[in-house]
């Protein structure tokens, strides 16, 4: 006797989790070295034996076990991880534009500054969970918000950086770092706060 699931269950889990989608884990208990619960990853196939292999954004490919590991879809209006990512793209763009109107001489004394965006842009989509990277999307720009807090607490190069960035997050969603200052994304402008009020 075997544990393999039958063919008619392998074609299930093929037509439930078709490559591409997008999974978060909840707990991989039989496994010695688990994949971290509430870790992101997406399905590239789903093999003969029923196993789901999922390529994880924290860099790892291991499969999941329906019936063994505990898993579920994120549908795609609220993988907040990937709008997230997204934006610090946009934002690194509008960066990259303004470097460009600079002297090196200038670009030298923003030494910190640039490493610290680009730091930030890399590693920070690795660092956050759903809920924190939704509570990032409601800046307009977090990878300013983020850079700024990574320069604040960054103590040496020896340390892991995406651990520095999981601190500095939980820092900014906390309510630890005052944020205030920072332009919330959809904030209305005083002209439409007085088109409001007039209405």
């Amino acid at each position: 006797m075997n544990n393999f699931p039958s063919r008619e269950t392998v074609e299930r889990y093929k037509k439930q989790y078709p490559a591409g989608t997008t999974v978060m884990l909840d707990a991989m208990p039989d496994d010695p070295y688990p994949v971290p619960s509430g870790t992101l990853g997406t399905v590239t196939d789903v093999d003969d034996a029923g196993q789901i292999h999922i390529r994880w954004r924290n860099g790892r490919s291991l499969a999941v076990i329906p019936g063994h590991d505990s898993f579920h879809v994120v549908q795609p209006e609220q993988d907040f991880v990937s709008q997230l990512a997204e934006r610090l793209e946009q934002n690194l763009s509008e960066y990259r534009a303004a470097w460009l109107q600079k002297t090196p001489e200038q670009l030298i004394g923003m030494a910190d500054v640039i490493c610290a965006v680009s730091m930030t842009a890399e590693h920070l989509p690795n660092s956050v969970n759903l809920q924190q990277a939704e509570h990032l999307l409601h800046f307009k720009n977090p990878l300013d918000v983020m850079s700024d807090c990574w320069r604040e607490t960054h103590l040496t190069d020896d340390v892991f950086q995406q651990e520095e960035f999981s601190i500095c997050v939980e820092n900014i969603t906390e309510g630890l770092n005052d944020a205030s200052e920072y332009e919330l994304e959809n904030e209305p402008d005083e002209t439409e706060e007085m088109e409001v009020k007039l209405t």
